[in-house]
């Protein structure tokens, strides 16, 4: 019997190995901290933007719950 053709194709890379490996370290801020920042502020107010920028933010969600982009 020939196991030819049974093995499974190798995975496919994911989408950000077509980007370089970063230069330097990031300066990180605990959650509590940018929460409290954001829960301080007045919109109209704030001097900074939070950005998002894991790898795989988009594949954690609820089934049936909806995308709460806009807040923590």
């Amino acid at each position: 019997m020939s196991t030819t053709g049974s093995a499974a194709a190798p995975a496919p890379a994911p989408w950000y190995a077509a980007y370089p490996a970063p230069k330097s370290e990031i300066a990180t801020i605990p959650r509590e901290e940018v929460l409290a920042m954001l829960k301080a502020t007045p919109v109209d107010k704030r001097d900074f933007v939070l950005v998002d920028l894991r790898r795989n933010d988009f594949e954690v969600s609820f089934e049936g719950e909806p995308q709460r982009v806009s807040r923590l």
